[in-house]
């Protein structure tokens, strides 16, 4: 990423919240070559770029690549693949997973050192979801500031609504694959978990003892019970302390990495004791 010194004259401050409060630089400004030009903006497809930005003008844009040493051809990138190579070289920083299920990791090393908590950003999408080239370049800075640049303190990983309730696919390895294949772009194929609400109505069967439903919606319905996957989720992945509940139309001008380490850091000490205890994966009811 490249980022300019400074911000533009009479920069109005924020109309919600603050840089400082989180602990982010309020002095710097971003713009699109200098933000996404890494991610393929700026530079044609026979170069496994998005071919936008090509027909405006790009002053300056050519220091972020400078700067990288290439431009990268992204029509070859297994994200799924560079997430776990970089858990193998980092591993030793991390607690690890006891064998038996559901035991939840040791959080020192032998020497008493303490080791780093890893923590799941679990991105919400959905069958027949638009990945634009915008979306594409903004999952791929999430990804590559997030979990590489963190040496795998966290992964990232889709959380894929299938929304054919009749498509049995937690049944069927082929049904499964050809789901994946269809709704995700290739290179993010490796972060992908389904589920649906026929599959929870499987895993959470009830009966439910509460009046609070105003929904009217099912029970199992994503508005409604939007918990239930993520808490199925995090029972199959008892290697993560924390999980982040992420949106698809998030976006963030700064880096990630930034943004979530001063998000955890900087919880109001009224929240601490909810905010700082990982979900629990247990059973629902």
């Amino acid at each position: 990423m490249y980022a300019y010194p400074g911000v533009p004259q009479h920069q109005p401050a924020p109309i919600q919240g603050s840089h400082r409060l989180l602990g982010l630089r309020d002095d710097v400004c971003f713009e699109r070559f200098g933000r996404f030009g890494p991610y393929e903006y700026g530079y044609d497809k026979s170069s496994g770029g998005t071919g936008e930005g090509l027909d405006v003008e790009s002053w300056g844009s050519g220091d972020v690549w400078a700067k990288m040493g290439h431009r990268i051809d992204w029509r070859t990138v297994d994200w799924g693949d560079a997430q776990e190579r970089c858990l193998l070289r980092n591993q030793v920083r991390f607690p690890q997973v006891g064998a038996a299920q559901g035991d939840r990791p040791s959080t020192t090393m032998p020497d008493g050192l303490q080791l780093v908590p890893r923590s799941a950003v679990v991105l919400r999408t959905w069958t027949g979801f638009n990945y634009t080239s915008q979306v594409i370049m903004n999952l791929r800075a999430l990804v590559s500031e997030r979990a590489l640049n963190s040496g795998a303190e966290y992964d990232v990983h889709f959380l894929v609504h299938v929304k054919d309730n009749d498509a049995l696919f937690w049944e069927s390895g082929p049904l499964y694959e050809k789901i994946r294949v269809e709704n995700v772009p290739e290179e993010f194929q490796g972060l992908v978990t389904l589920w649906s609400e026929r599959q929870m109505e499987v895993v959470y069967p009830g009966p439910f003892y509460n009046d609070t439903n105003i929904s009217q919606q099912p029970i199992h319905h994503v508005y409604r019970s939007a918990h239930m996957p993520l808490q199925h989720f995090a029972i199959q992945h008892p290697q993560y302390q924390f999980f982040w509940n992420w949106e698809m139309d998030i976006r963030y001008t700064g880096h990630y990495y930034e943004l979530f380490q001063q998000l955890g850091h900087s919880v109001p000490s009224r929240w601490a004791s909810w905010a700082g205890t990982p979900m629990q994966a247990g059973p629902m009811g």
